[in-house]
């Protein structure tokens, strides 16, 4: 009778845990209220619905080019953990002004797409996929995709499988979550923060205790959320498209060393870092040097198709060693 009772606390000790882990890996509503309108930014979008292989609605803004500049490209835009397609307006902005179609997504649990999940970056992957899919039926233009933070972990995954695109740039990646959530650890230690708080970003940010993680939000209803398959260095090897990665030399969470390892890994000419005098918000820190670099890069990737001329420099960059 008294190991029965204890096996019963032992039960019930553990589904508590498995639910705190799960409201942990939880989206927060707040990330789904879209603040920023494209009439905002002088832009006129379609609201578009796509829906992704695993059955999940996938929203986001179709913003096209005014017809006297559009023909270089589709670039697919997609933000980072807790923000959604409003905070990428401003990139849309000089992207269609300089003739670029703008696809701007929802990742899941963020904005008007569904699921309440994340992980950290690859299951994005899967958004990021279909965003390729509906712009490719819609456009005959080439596809390029711009993910900041984890929409930049998210298409760097992506472009990994191969998917018929002309080339990703990745804005502040980091390079696994267990470095991030390390660095955020030294943050919380070096502003004073309290012991619990970095207490459970060593259990999140602990490798060996990933699967056990993983399984506890899967026991609690949620989905696969194993941060050890979101780590980069595996994956950047196959990929066979040129990568623009976007760093901030302030960045604290996914530093320029970083950048640089990830582009070494790229096995492609025309690779690049940029480098930008910035936090980890890289645009909102430089947006002059953000934007000259970025359509630098599609001048060289994407040329244009009726020969009109183009900033032809990757301001700032240094080509990976190959």
């Amino acid at each position: 009778m008294r190991r029965t009772r204890w096996l019963a606390l032992v039960l019930l000790v553990g589904l508590g845990a498995c639910g705190l882990v799960a409201r942990a890996a939880r989206g927060d509503p707040a990330w789904r209220v879209i603040a920023a309108k494209p009439s905002d930014f002088g832009l006129t979008a379609a609201q578009v619905d796509m829906q992704s292989r695993d059955h999940r609605r996938v929203a986001g803004w179709w913003i096209a080019a005014s017809p006297d500049r559009r023909g270089r490209a589709t670039v697919i835009l997609v933000h980072g953990r807790g923000a959604n397609r409003g905070a990428m307006l401003p990139r849309a902005k000089f992207l269609v002004a300089a003739g670029y179609d703008v696809l701007a997504i929802d990742l899941r649990a963020h904005g008007d797409s569904e699921g309440e999940y994340t992980s950290p970056g690859y299951l994005e992957a899967t958004e990021v996929e279909t965003a390729i899919e509906f712009a490719r039926r819609t456009s005959p233009r080439p596809v390029v995709l711009l993910g900041h933070s984890l929409g930049a972990v998210a298409v760097l995954h992506a472009t990994s499988r191969r998917p018929a695109i002309a080339a990703t740039i990745a804005d502040s990646a980091y390079i696994s979550p267990f470095d991030l959530f390390g660095r955020l650890r030294e943050r919380l230690r070096e502003q004073g923060a309290g012991l619990w708080p970095r207490i459970g970003l060593w259990f999140a940010g602990s490798r060996s205790l990933a699967g056990v993680l993983a399984w506890m939000v899967e026991m609690a209803g949620g989905d696969d959320v194993d941060a050890r398959r979101a780590e980069l260095l595996p994956v950047l090897p196959r990929i066979a498209r040129p990568v623009l990665f976007i760093t901030g030399d302030r960045d604290d969470l996914a530093p320029p060393v970083n950048a640089r390892r990830m582009a070494a890994a790229v096995p492609v000419r025309g690779t690049w870092v940029v480098e930008l005098p910035a936090g980890h918000q890289t645009f909102d820190d430089a947006p002059a040097p953000y934007e000259r670099a970025v359509l630098g890069f599609l001048a060289l990737v994407v040329p244009d198709p009726i020969g009109r001329t183009g900033v032809a420099v990757v301001s700032g960059a240094a080509p990976c060693a190959k």
